[in-house]
């Protein structure tokens, strides 16, 4: 019994220590591009967005949302991981999300002049 256990401890050591060593940190954030498609959830479910490549730290795109809206995405930086964007067209004018991820797949923060019960969150579903 002693010399299973002696052989499994260090295995489970190693396993700790790259568990902990292959999580995202914001270092790692800053790098992620924004390009791709995006599903919004939570506050403003219903939105997509479409995001072409960027050049340098600003993108462009565009959107669509219920009822068949759809319009621009202007505006945008990815400025060391803080992301900003302009939805024109957006449930009665220009709208500016400001955010960041909170992982490679998850962006998250607010949209300037709408009132929600909680953050907008845009999950990426491709690059």
């Amino acid at each position: 019994m002693t010399m299973r256990l002696s052989r499994f401890l260090p295995v489970v050591a190693l396993v700790l220590l790259f568990s902990a060593t292959g999580c995202d940190s914001s270092t790692d954030l800053e790098s992620v591009p924004v390009t791709g498609r995006w599903n919004s959830v939570g506050a403003l479910a219903g939105v997509l967005l479409f995001v072409g490549p960027e050049s340098g730290s600003t993108f462009t795109g565009s959107w669509s949302g219920p009822a068949g809206t759809s319009s621009s995405i202007t505006d945008g930086s990815n400025s060391g991981g803080v992301i900003r964007f302009t939805l024109l067209g957006f449930q009665g004018g220009p709208r500016t999300f400001e955010g960041k991820f909170t992982d490679a797949l998850r962006l998250e923060g607010a949209i300037s002049g709408l009132s929600l019960d909680g953050p907008v969150v845009f999950r990426r579903t491709s690059y």
